[in-house]
């Protein structure tokens, strides 16, 4: 079982004219089995927490552990490859390998066998409603929303502890975002991964296990 605990974290942007508190006192947990929600407003912090799950930035104050390990003390390219897959808004594909290699490349990075690795790759390009005629195309010539699928399908078949999706639908139409959160609570449920997700979507949100509202840099549970 993995379990998160976020306990009193805080994180500020700093220049040299002002400081910006994206992340305050923020504690919560999370386990493995569950999706969580975090949903509003643009600037609110969602992204930010997220990026502090992931190990991209390191707290101000407080600690995140996890399975009893304090993060900051982990080794963070370790931690991103073997633990957790992330989703980013932005896709992060890689440009000049195909739609199959992108899956492939952190499957055979982590020693995963090429014959396995390969079968992998096409079920769970299958899985988030994409067809064998995107497997060896370039990111550059697919549709955003086909973009994402790919970069929701990376993030699975690395089979991580836990995935982080920072607006994993936001370029989806209606039918694949709720493909997409149907199968991120199938994952969560039958492979025991603990799923955080940001999202402005709240009928999205709503479907989640444990919904969270941030404001202000400030996380609270919405009642279900």
């Amino acid at each position: 079982m993995t379990e998160i605990i976020v306990d009193r974290v805080g994180f500020s942007y700093r220049s040299r004219r002002q400081i910006i508190r994206a992340v305050n006192d923020v504690s919560f947990r999370a386990k493995s089995g569950k999706v969580y929600a975090l949903v509003g407003r643009s600037g609110s912090g969602k992204s930010t927490l997220l990026s502090l799950l992931a190990g991209l930035n390191k707290p101000d104050c407080g600690s995140i552990m996890i399975n009893g390990s304090n993060l900051q003390s982990m080794n963070p390219d370790l931690y991103r490859r073997k633990q957790i897959s992330v989703i980013y808004q932005n896709y992060s594909l890689f440009p000049l390998l195909t739609v199959k290699e992108n899956l492939l490349y952190p499957l055979l990075l982590n020693k995963v066998d090429k014959s396995k690795a390969l079968l992998l790759a096409e079920e769970t390009l299958r899985s988030v409603n994409l067809d064998k005629s995107v497997d060896n195309r370039l990111p550059s010539t697919l549709s955003g929303g086909e973009q994402q699928r790919v970069a929701i399908a990376r993030a699975i078949a690395v089979q991580s502890n836990i995935i982080l999706a920072d607006e994993p639908t936001g370029n989806l139409d209606k039918e694949n975002s709720l493909l997409i959160m149907k199968l991120l609570l199938e994952l969560a449920e039958e492979k025991d991964i603990c799923i955080i997700l940001a999202t402005h979507d709240l009928n999205l949100a709503a479907q989640a296990n444990h919904l969270f509202q941030m404001e202000d840099g400030e996380l609270s549970e919405v009642d279900s």
